[in-house]
C-alpha cells in the first residue's frame, strides 16, 4: 500500500504539532510504520466518504484496534493508534472538504484497501 501524493505533505502538517511526542522513529505516539498503516487507512477512509465511496469508517476504526491488538502491540500503541485515526480522519476531512475538484483531481480510489480494513486486513505502508 502506497501514500497519496495528496497525503504525503498533510503528514507533515498533521506531524508538526506532534514532534516531541516520541521522538527518533516515532510519530504521534507509535513507531512510524504503526503510524504509517494508521494514517493511510485513515485517509482512504475520509477520502472514499467524501467522494461517495462505501465505507463503514467505525468498522475499519474498530478493526484496526483488534488488528493491532492481535499483533500484540504494548496497550499504549494500541490507544494511540485509535487517537491518530481519529485525527488524521478528521483533519484530513477538513482539509479536503472544501477542495472542489478533489473527487476528480486528486483521489484515487483504494477500494482495495477499503475493502481489506473492512475484513480487519492492514497491510504495510511503502
Amino acid at each position: 500500500m502506497k501514500y497519496h501524493h495528496i497525503a504525503a505533505g498533510f503528514a507533515s502538517i498533521l506531524l508538526q504539532g506532534c514532534a516531541g511526542a516520541g521522538g527518533g522513529d516515532f510519530a504521534m505516539g507509535l513507531p512510524k510504520p504503526e503510524f504509517d498503516r494508521v494514517f493511510v487507512a485513515a485517509i482512504d477512509v475520509a477520502g472514499t466518504e467524501r467522494c461517495g465511496g462505501k465505507v463503514d469508517g467505525a468498522l475499519v476504526r474498530s478493526n484496526l484496534i483488534a488488528f493491532q491488538t492481535k499483533r500484540a502491540l504494548p496497550p499504549q500503541h494500541i490507544q494511540n493508534s485509535g487517537s491518530t485515526f481519529d485525527t488524521a480522519y478528521t483533519q484530513f476531512k477538513q482539509r479536503i472538504a472544501g477542495q472542489a475538484d478533489y473527487c476528480t483531481k486528486d483521489w484515487k480510489p483504494e477500494l482495495a484497501n477499503i475493502s481489506a480494513y473492512e475484513k480487519g486486513d492492514f497491510p504495510d505502508v511503502r
